[in-house]
């Protein structure tokens, strides 16, 4: 129980400060204040992490990758699609030939 309490007074804490910080930076006062906070952050945040924002693909890099995937796994349900005849026989032949060598036994 008390560990219930203690990790619901750490969320509590974490969004009571998250608030406190936002409201402090301006950030739900008016356009220009919320502009300047963003501004803020993009001076002080943003810079250190420019090296991850170059690792983000573009968005046509992106485009291709889903395209590609997509068209893969189209391809691929349908050749399992096309293969199903062939496949459902060999284990109904697999199962039959088993039944009929347990039944010998």
């Amino acid at each position: 129980m008390a560990a219930t309490v203690l990790k619901t007074l750490a969320k509590l804490t974490i969004g009571v400060g998250a608030v406190y910080v936002t409201v402090d930076q301006g950030v739900w006062d008016g356009i220009r204040q919320g502009d300047s906070a963003l501004n803020k952050v993009k001076q002080s945040v943003l810079p250190a992490t420019s090296e991850y924002w170059q690792k983000v693909p573009s968005v046509s890099d992106l485009q291709r990758t889903v395209l590609s995937k997509w068209n893969s796994g189209v391809t691929t349900a349908f050749t399992y699609m096309a293969h199903t005849p062939e496949t459902t026989g060999k284990y109904c032949k697999e199962a039959t030939d088993y039944v009929k060598k347990s039944l010998k036994s």
